[in-house]
């Protein structure tokens, strides 16, 4: 087999793990927003403050998803180096997170549309950090 062609078919198989991965990744992502806007719920329900109710459902959902992405989508057991790692990330995206609520809600804006933004805004650097860095 020409070496190129060997090239385009290592290149492929990479591609497709990528795409399954990135695809767990959505699935679970999409699992932890759904746990994360049900303790926001319940926080406040609890009458915590937004602010208060919005990092306590990041910091809850944020651990499922660690376990969740470290064993089913980076095929890792967590351990405690990949939870250092996941600690330093977890808390540059709670400072982002702190930021973008506190200003949104200063608009008058929807809590849980808050919670969606700030959770919107961290995903795709979460993604690469996890692969590149935390996971591996």
């Amino acid at each position: 087999m020409p070496k190129n062609l060997k090239f385009w078919s290592y290149l492929k198989s990479v591609h497709k793990r990528h795409i399954k991965t990135f695809i767990c990744y959505i699935l679970v992502g999409i699992c932890t927003v759904l746990l994360n806007n049900f303790l926001l719920a319940v926080f406040l329900l609890i009458k915590f403050s937004k602010i208060t109710s919005i990092i306590l459902a990041y910091i809850g959902s944020t651990s499922f998803n660690f376990f969740v992405n470290s064993r089913f989508v980076f095929s890792n057991k967590p351990n405690l180096t990949f939870a250092f790692k996941y600690l330093l990330l977890f808390l540059a995206n709670l400072i982002v997170i702190r930021l973008n609520s506190t200003f949104l809600l200063s608009f008058g804006m929807n809590v849980f549309l808050v919670n969606l933004i700030s959770i919107a805004l961290i995903v795709p650097m979460n993604y690469i950090i996890y692969r590149l860095y935390v996971f591996k």
